[in-house]
Order: structure tokens, then sequence, then C-alpha cells
């Protein structure tokens, strides 16, 4: 089992690391989960579940569970914890959950709105995109700009900021979320709610639009309980209070809401990055070492090719030289044929010359 354990972790660090390293930060599996009180000190386990449990069943005692699936075709529907379809799959994209009884979804024709639990509309499909109600109030981006709506869909705070769940976005391409950093819930809670300001900074709004204050980060989370989870650089997540001041400073990979005074975090774990980073190595290793005879073959192959190359040439070489010495010997032949011609036509000329002197004597002999 513990074998089958590091495989996995190591199959997802080597994707990881083939992968854009911006997308996963391979640190969240060198950590382990934990619990924290508002101090930042270590809750044992058993006994953060316990409150855990008792939060959650004390919040919704009669309220029934309703939550996301999806159907072949990829669309989203919604049923309950005993797997009854209370509403067919119809939507494009839409929450996980219902809170309060209504949930934000998105339609075929990537329009968001806000639904109840029959499936009704509270909110018409006609935001680009619209989150679930907290506080009253509702984010809605309008023209790529975040604003927040109430019931009545009377814009309370007017779009004029950015950021809002990056899950969620169907409509936007890359370069509008390279350029605008991106928020886990752009939601009030404790009547504060994270946004991105027009000049880039994160801050914290109240229910007026008015900033209650600005901080450095990465990634902001709603205020629970009176903290709020900040990522201050990429996985070092702290915690700070409604002034910006930072509570529990950032040390954690990843971090969440507190619930009757319990966070679940994620710390990193430095003897198991060291195991797993060995174990990596040792893997990287033998796939380096099984690839060794493959290697061997292919230089192997390689030699054989070269020579062959190297006889195919020396063949060539072989047939330039027959060519020559045939050429040169048609050369010779052909001088030959030719000197054989001129001494031919000597001899005729000689013979030529001789019979006409015998004639002229002969002439000359008759004559005396």
């Amino acid at each position: 089992m513990k074998k089958l354990i590091v495989l996995t972790v190591l199959t997802l660090i080597i994707s990881i690391q083939t992968a854009n390293a911006d997308v996963i930060s391979p640190e969240i599996y060198y950590s382990k989960q934990a619990y924290i009180d508002k101090t930042g000190k270590i809750v044992p386990e058993k006994q953060a579940e316990a409150i855990y449990q008792s939060y959650f069943k004390k919040q919704s005692p009669n309220e029934r569970s309703i939550v996301r699936f999806y159907d072949n075709n990829g669309l989203v529907g919604y049923r309950d914890e005993k797997g009854n379809t209370i509403i067919e799959p119809q939507f494009r994209s839409g929450d996980w959950d219902f809170k309060n009884g209504t949930t934000a979804v998105m339609t075929k024709d990537k329009k968001w709105g806000i639904i109840n639990e029959k499936g009704n509309w509270v909110i018409e499909p006609k935001y680009d995109l619209v989150l679930n109600f907290s506080e009253g109030l509702a984010g809605a981006i309008k023209d790529n700009k975040l604003g927040f709506i109430d019931k009545n869909e009377n814009w309370v705070i007017k779009p004029q900021f950015f950021g809002a769940l990056c899950y969620t976005n169907r409509n936007y391409d890359n370069a509008y979320w390279e350029k605008h950093k991106c928020f886990q819930r752009s939601e009030f809670h404790e009547g504060l709610a994270p946004v991105e300001l027009d000049n880039g900074e994160l801050g914290y709004i109240n229910k007026k639009g008015e900033i209650a204050f600005k901080i450095k980060g990465y990634y902001l989370c709603p205020f629970s309980e009176g903290l709020a989870c900040i990522d201050f650089e990429h996985d070092s997540y702290g915690y700070i209070d409604k002034t910006g001041k930072t509570v529990i400073p950032p040390k954690y990979v990843t971090a969440s809401d507190f619930h009757n005074g319990i966070a679940s975090v994620r710390i990193l774990d430095t003897q198991a990055k060291r195991k797993i980073l060995e174990e990596l190595k040792r893997y990287k290793e033998g796939q380096e070492q099984k690839n060794e005879p493959k290697k061997e073959v292919k230089q192997q192959e390689n030699t054989k090719s070269e020579l062959n190359n190297a006889n195919a040439a020396y063949a060539d070489l072989n047939d330039d030289i027959r060519q020559n010495k045939e050429n040169k010997t048609e050369i010779a032949k052909t001088k030959i044929v030719y000197v054989s011609l001129i001494f031919l036509i000597w001899l005729i000329f000689l013979a030529f010359r001789s019979i006409r002197r015998e004639i002229k004597r002969n002439n000359d002999d008759k004559q005396n």
C-alpha cells in the first residue's frame, strides 16, 4: 500500500514537472493535513473533527443536502444525499451545492443566473458571471467588471472591481485572467468582500463599496470568525484580522475558513518531501538504467549503418575506378585505330608513288 501511495505521488510530481508549474505547485504533495486554532496552535485531529461535525450540524440541522452532478453529456444537474435527482441536468456549469435554498448556474448560452431548489429562476440568466447570494448580495460581472446586486437585481455596488471565481470562467480569454488575479469567492462575509481594485491592488470592501483596507497578496479568502486566510505568495498562507493585520504568519501550503475556532490547513512536511525526492531520484535513475540497453542497441545500429554507408561508398569508388579504366582503354583503342589508319594511308601513298615512278620509267624506255 505504501509503495502504491509513493508511486502515485511520484506520478503526480512528474506530471507536474512536465507541465506548467504555475498551475499546481508540487509543494502540496509534500504537505500533510493539520488543524489549528486562532493562535496557530495545532489541534489534535480527533478533537478538531468532532468540533467540525458539530458546527455543520448546528448550521443546517433541517436543511437537506443538494449537490451538483454531471450527466454523460457533461451537463450539470442537482440531486439530494440519497441520489434522487432534484433538478434535471441542463446547465453548462454551476456551484457545488445550494446555500440558503439557492445556487448559481450557467446556461448553455454561457449566461449566469441563480435558481432555487425547484429549478426556478430567482435571478434571470443574463450576466457574464453571477455568484450565489451571501448576506443579501450577489457578486455579478458586467463588461468584465465585478459589482454586487440585491435580490431585486439593483446594483447596490456598481461594477468597478475585478476578480471572481476563476473556475467558473467560460467567457473570458486567457489574457484577461493573466492580467487580473482571481479569488476563491468574491462574497460578503462578516460585512467584507475580497476584490481586486482597478490598479491591480488587492483589498476588502464594505457593503457600500468603500475600501476597508488594502493588502499585498496573491489570493484572498472571505472572513470567517474574524479571520481570513491569505496566500501572501504562492503556497504561503497565513491569516489576517479585519484591520489587515497579520495574526497567523504565512507558513501553510493551503488554508481554509475557521469554524468553531478550528481551521484545516496543510503544513509542509520536510521529511516527507525528502523521502519523496529521494524516491523520485531513484525512479529517474532506474529509468535511465532501463534506457541504457536501448542506447547500446542504438549505438550498434548506428555503427552498422555507418559500416553499410562505408561499404556503399567503397563500392561506388570501385565503380568509378573501373569506369575510369574502361574509359582509358577505349581511348587507347581509339588511338591505335587512328595510328593504324594513318599508317595505312601512308603505305597506300608510298605504293601509289612507287607505281607512278614505274610507269614513268617504262614510258621513258619506250621513247628511247
